[in-house]
């Protein structure tokens, strides 16, 4: 067994850091009275889609922590986020929210690009050309 590098513990602190923000933040979907409701109403999303982005980021977050997987897990969070920057540049957002999402998509986009995951999903989109 190896001795970890000081990138992998530092990968690993991220991943954990990563992990425990999206695992609060999809849970916080699930409740059909908080915060998030009315946002997805108000963007004119249904409630289902609201539930369903709840699912995709509390797995995506728990796929980080698999190493295996954990750069799919961080492409599906950066899609989220992509999607969520989407929507709120189209209803208005403050400089903070856009700075804060396109924070947490470029660090999951780094994250699967580290775990070499862009390289592969790009690799097959080729082949099918």
């Amino acid at each position: 067994m190896t001795k970890p590098t000081f990138k992998d513990i530092l990968f690993w602190l991220f991943s954990l850091y990563f992990t425990l923000m999206f695992v609060d933040q999809g849970w916080k979907k699930f409740d059909p009275e908080g915060f998030w409701s009315g946002a997805f109403e108000r963007w004119g999303y249904p409630t289902w889609f609201m539930f369903f982005i709840g699912f995709l980021e509390v797995g995506g977050a728990l796929l980080i922590l698999v190493p295996k997987v954990n750069g799919y897990g961080a492409i599906t969070l950066a899609v989220v986020m992509f999607g969520a920057l989407t929507t709120r540049l189209i209803h208005g957002m403050s400089l903070v929210d856009g700075v804060s999402i396109a924070f947490y998509m470029v660090s999951m986009l780094i994250l699967a690009h580290e775990k070499g995951t862009l390289q592969k999903i790009l690799e097959r989109v080729q082949k099918k050309k």
